[in-house]
């Protein structure tokens, strides 16, 4: 009977890196791939963040629009509702809107209710 410590085994072939993995290059081409990869996300993750604020730029600003017609003296309910709708309809109605002299907006809402 053979014991198993008897038993010779062929020595183990140990593979180099390269011949794991292939070439070198190949190991560039996907280092390179990943930055291009990783490059692409922070940019979209960029442009991401730039889309909500905008969006909450937005929201604040159709927020305000409401309380600054309030103020405007000599407008009926009705009237400011419709003010308030026509600023919201647009973001540049209302982004304009926030942007006028006190003195202006009045003048702005009477253009809009007309």
């Amino acid at each position: 009977m053979i014991h198993s410590s008897e038993v010779r085994r062929p020595p183990r072939r140990r593979r180099s890196f390269t011949n794991q993995n292939g070439d070198a290059s190949e190991g560039d081409s996907s280092v390179t791939n990943i930055e291009t990869m990783l490059e692409g996300a922070s940019q979209r993750i960029g442009q991401l963040a730039n889309f909500f604020q905008f969006l909450a730029d937005q929201h604040e600003a159709r927020l305000m629009v409401f309380l600054e017609i309030q103020k405007i003296e000599g407008l009926t309910i009705q009237q400011q509702l419709k003010a308030g709708d026509n600023c919201h309809m647009t973001f540049r109605k209302c982004k304009y809107f926030m942007t006028l002299p006190d003195n202006y907006k009045k003048a702005y809402i009477a253009v809009l209710l007309s």
